[in-house]
């Protein structure tokens, strides 16, 4: 009996292992627009615990029994597939058409479903941007519920005031960014930052609206936009775009993409925006924005990318145009040469690494260069006396110039408890910056009312002061799922900011050396109820703050 035993054992051994038996199938997860979605889920059918996911270039590896699985990612339609062994299988999918399973990523820096996200936030993707073909940006961000950008489209020079859910303003009470990062500094004059945005780079924008200072720091008070670039396409692609209209508009697009090597990718996309002889008086500009973007898919966990953006901006400034000659149709300007010009640099260096399917850390470096000038029409007095004008007036020039430095540390960690996650980060940034203001005399023409002439005094200064701005940040964000259908959301960030002002004419304008340190709080605590697929509640109680920018500060 005891041989037979060994010889039956003998004979199932092999036989179990034939009819178990598994093989080794390869393949990589792609989006509708072919781009890698990292960290897609693919389950054997019929076999839960079997599973991987995909890594950052959308590249998976599996054992099965049988070739079918079931791919899913956050945010997409969940598709089943049937695997051929000794290929690389492509598995494409579709975003999902349901609003709460959109995927945001302006809520914590990760991505994340819409639903999970405790604030109002809405969002524009690449499909709807194009199908708006805006002149301006003003013309695509007011397709945003309770956002109004007041540009006018007569004069269609981007400057502009801002509204979300608030009274318009030109205030630095909203903060701009370029994939997560504010597009300027601290305490610059934030809102000229749209001055500084190439439209055509843009693959979603996102606007969450309410404070949003627990992760973003400074002015995230009123909200945030989150202008996302594109990335580049795993097959060659481009495009080439003309538009004109009949006030004088032309804009130009340029742009390609494609992986030149499976693991490097680049994008490459331009545009060329100007006026000439339009109609209102002295309201030519022009607008040169560049976006030079490559991906480097260093190993399966290990993604380098590198964002370059170049901005020239050259703008008259029309002033204010009279009542009468408004409802007359007649937009007469009274300014001949006011204007404002910009020439920014922005460089971006992110490092992700996923450790493991629970652990990802990203590490940003960020360089900015940028200067802005202006002779602002409302800075321009025309002298008068006993009510008349007598030919002559003032006004002012001015230029503001930083450089800025800053590192950002963000890591996210996945707890099986509560199906929670903590998110903590570390932010620093110096900016160094140079204020320089002069008086302008200009001649006015008595009998046209046109300002004329001007000129530049060069030793009469009424600013001229160096700022070196420090500002030090750590946050952190916990969200736990305690029921299925709540999560909650408690977050904090903690602000140093360190204003070291010096002063080159102290004996003629502005105050005295000083170094001025501010430090702020912001916390943030939230919950989502969602209700099924297409509807959900939320509330949060949040904090903003924004901290005196140098041109205020220093005015007086």
């Amino acid at each position: 009996m005891r041989k037979l035993h060994i010889l039956l054992i003998g004979i199932l051994w092999p036989l179990g292992n034939a009819l178990f038996a598994q093989a080794n199938y390869s393949g990589q997860v792609l989006d509708e627009n072919s781009n890698p979605l990292a960290g897609a889920t693919i389950i054997e059918a019929g076999h839960t615990v079997n599973g991987t996911v995909s890594d950052l270039s959308g590249i998976f590896e599996i054992a099965l029994e049988t070739p079918e699985v079931q791919i899913s990612y956050m945010g997409y339609i969940s598709k089943t597939a049937t695997l051929t062994a000794g290929r690389k299988n492509i598995v494409r999918l579709l975003p999902d058409s349901f609003s709460l399973q959109e995927i945001v990523v302006s809520g914590n820096r990760e991505i994340q479903q819409r639903k999970e996200v405790p604030a109002a936030i809405s969002t524009l993707n690449t499909g709807e941007i194009d199908r708006l073909k805006g002149f301006g940006l003003e013309q695509v961000l007011n397709t945003v519920p309770g956002v109004f950008m007041q540009s006018s489209s007569v004069s269609s020079n981007e400057q502009h005031q801002m509204s979300l859910r608030s009274p318009n303003t030109t205030k630095g009470l909203f903060l701009y960014l370029e994939d997560g990062i504010p597009i300027r500094p601290t305490a610059v004059f934030n809102h000229n930052a749209l001055l500084e945005m190439n439209t055509t780079a843009l693959e979603r924008i996102e606007v969450l609206k309410g404070p949003a200072s627990s992760i973003y720091g400074s002015e995230a008070i009123g909200g945030s936009f989150n202008f996302l670039t594109k990335n580049p396409t795993r097959d060659f692609s481009g495009s080439a775009a003309f538009q004109i209209n009949d006030l004088g508009f032309r804009r130009y697009e340029l742009e390609v993409s494609d992986y030149i090597t499976d693991k490097f990718g680049i994008y490459a996309g331009g545009q060329y925006s100007e006026r000439n002889n339009g109609p209102v008086e002295h309201s030519d500009y022009h607008k040169l924005g560049l976006t030079f973007k490559t991906v480097y898919h260093i190993n399966n966990t290990t993604r380098w990318t590198n964002v370059f953006d170049y901005t020239d901006y050259d703008s008259d400034m029309t002033g204010s145009v009279s009542e009468k000659n408004f409802y007359e149709g007649a937009y007469h300007s009274n300014e001949t040469f006011t204007n404002r010009t910009a020439r920014a640099y922005r460089l971006r260096s992110t490092l992700d690494k996923v450790w493991n399917t629970s652990q990802k850390t990203s590490f940003n470096v960020i360089f900015r260069d940028n200067t802005m000038g202006q002779i602002p029409a409302y800075r321009t007095r025309e002298i008068r006396e006993n009510g008349k004008l007598t030919g002559r007036g003032t006004g002012e020039i001015n230029s503001n110039a930083f450089r800025s430095y800053a590192a950002l540390l963000q890591h996210k960690v996945d707890f099986s408890f509560g199906n929670s996650t903590l998110i903590a980060g570390l932010h620093f940034d110096y900016s160094p910056q140079d204020y320089v203001a002069n008086t302008i005399d200009f001649e006015v023409d008595l009998e046209t009312e046109k300002n004329k002439n001007h000129t530049v005094n060069k030793e009469d200064y009424i600013l001229n002061y160096k700022a070196d701005i420090f500002n030090y940040a750590g946050y952190f964000q916990y969200e736990i799922t305690p029921l299925p259908d709540v999560k909650l959301t408690a977050a904090l960030r903690l602000d140093r900011f360190v204003y070291d002002y010096h002063n080159r004419i102290p004996d003629i304008a502005g105050p005295a050396d000083n170094r001025t340190d501010y430090t702020s709080a912001s916390p943030k605590i939230g919950i989502n109820y969602n209700i099924s697929a297409r509807a959900g509640l939320y509330g949060n109680i949040s904090k903003g703050f924004a901290p005196p920018p140098t041109s205020t500060l220093y005015r007086s």
